[in-house]
């Protein structure tokens, strides 16, 4: 995780940002059993979460029986609620490592334009592209699974492969993506999974469990480290100065710089304050 996720997460300032509706993929912790969580917004700081148990899903159905619940705006990140669930586990968040040093803007950008630029870089922390296909494979396999489809090749216009291979099947993955992901695809949308990512980690330290990673991403080394407290201490994070990050405190002052990870070397210089 990058200092700017961290101080993100940390700092709960993500949490002041939120926009309905979106989503979270959960995998159960014991027998792996997929789950997705919506949350629209209601009226009156009121809710509706719905709780889509797709590993039910008959073939049948054309979209995943769901449970609905109203949930008061200030019980939303509660754990052991309807929406940090005990014994489930999240889809674990993919970032995108941000090359510092590119000039994204002319040397006299209109105020429209730092405003885009902002936006876009900012996307890069908070839902990337690499995490939003993530989502994507991971419903796509269950729904595969679901309809048994076997199709010829993957192709990555899946919406076009079915409807030369599977055509009965090309509305279902529409409502599919409808209901559950196209939502989350939105330029100023937060990823699910990362907004409530230290709900979850503090939901699984409590039943006694460990987040276990995508063997996948521990393969790559992306994520060897270490918890520290509710949090994932990356092993490539190498603080310059005085500061340990494993003793971080949220209401210190204190700058770093030259954060090394396996794709990029980060410049960041910041402060966390109260």
């Amino acid at each position: 995780m990058n200092l700017a996720i961290e101080y993100l997460l940390r700092s709960g300032e993500l949490k002041h940002s939120l926009k309905y509706p979106y989503s979270l993929f959960l995998v159960h912790s014991d027998n792996q059993a997929k789950k997705v969580i919506t949350i629209h917004a209601k009226c009156s700081g009121k809710l509706v979460v719905k709780h889509w148990r797709i590993q039910e899903c008959q073939e049948t159905q054309p979209s995943p029986p769901f449970d609905e619940f109203i949930v008061d705006e200030k019980d939303l990140f509660q754990i052991g609620g309807r929406v940090v669930l005990s014994g489930h586990d999240l889809l674990w968040y993919r970032e995108e490592p941000y090359r510092a040093g590119i000039q994204q803007q002319s040397d006299s950008p209109q105020a429209d334009q730092q405003a885009e630029d902002y936006k876009n870089t900012l996307m890069q922390f908070v839902n990337s592209k690499k995490h939003q296909k993530a989502r994507e494979n991971w419903l796509w396999d269950r729904f595969i699974a679901t309809y048994n489809i076997r199709l010829p090749t993957e192709q990555p216009d899946r919406l076009s492969a079915l409807k030369q291979h599977c055509p009965k099947y090309k509305w279902h993955w529409q409502l599919w993506r409808r209901y559950l992901l196209d939502f989350s695809t939105r330029p100023e949308e937060i990823a699910g999974e990362l907004l409530f990512q230290k709900e979850y980690v503090e939901q699984a330290q409590q039943e006694g469990r460990k987040v276990k990673l995508p063997e996948a991403e521990r393969s790559q080394g992306n994520y060897s480290g270490s918890w520290v407290g509710s949090y994932w201490i990356p092993a490539y994070y190498s603080p310059v100065g005085t500061i340990e990050l494993s003793s971080f405190p949220l209401h210190t002052t204190a700058t770093t710089s030259s954060i090394t990870s396996s794709d990029v070397t980060y410049s960041i210089y910041y402060s966390i304050s109260s």
